[in-house]
Parts: C-alpha cells; structure tokens; sequence
C-alpha cells in the first residue's frame, strides 16, 4: 500500500511539474499555444537574428498518430518528435520546444496567423 501512495506521489508531482496532461494547463487557464495544439492547428513561428523557425504538430498521417515538424527559413525541416499512438504526446514536445527557443536561447515566437 505505501508503493501505491508513493507513485501516486510521484504522479501528481509530474503533473503539477509540467509533466503529462497538466502541461497545457497554466493557473487554471489554458495556454492559447496548447489550446491551438489540442485542436491540431498549431504553428508557432520563432525568430532571432533575421533567422525563423516554425514548430507546428501534424496529426494522422498513416504511420503515425501525430508528429512535431520543425522548419528552418531556407525549407531544410525535420521532425525530432512523433508518436504512433498518442496523438496529444506531441502537443508537450512542441510546446517545449518553443519554450527552449524563448527562455533558453531569445527567440521571439508567436502563433501564426
């Protein structure tokens, strides 16, 4: 019984941390960003330096349930993320990946129009 409160520690813990579901969730609000992504319509443009990079998650293509599509400005794109089953897996991989481009290296980055 104390295995079970443990991880259910632990679980609550990732949520609340930003792990799992609750990631798309920001004092009770939903982020605009991660409320685009669970309607899978997201493009999230980046730019630093005259440089631009767009991060968007494309859902149910034949072998895959969602995947993260990352695209530089000269049309070189790569997708670092996918998943086969979870289709909202995605969602917190390309939200992530905006957060590294603004809080880490000062990119400046908003949803596409």
């Amino acid at each position: 019984m104390r295995n079970y409160y443990f991880l259910m520690a632990v679980l609550s813990a990732a949520l609340v941390s930003g792990c799992g579901p609750a990631a798309t969730v920001k004092s009770g609000k939903m982020d605009s960003k991660a409320a685009m992504a669970a309607e899978g319509e997201t493009v999230t443009v980046c730019r630093h330096s005259g440089k631009v990079r767009r991060i968007a998650v494309e859902r149910g293509g034949g072998d895959y349930a969602c995947r993260v599509k990352y695209t530089k400005e000269d049309g070189e794109t790569s997708y670092p993320w996918s998943a086969s089953n979870q289709a909202d897996y995605c969602d917190g991989q390309a939200e992530g990946l905006v957060q590294r481009h603004e809080e880490e290296w000062g990119w400046t980055c908003s949803l596409e129009q």
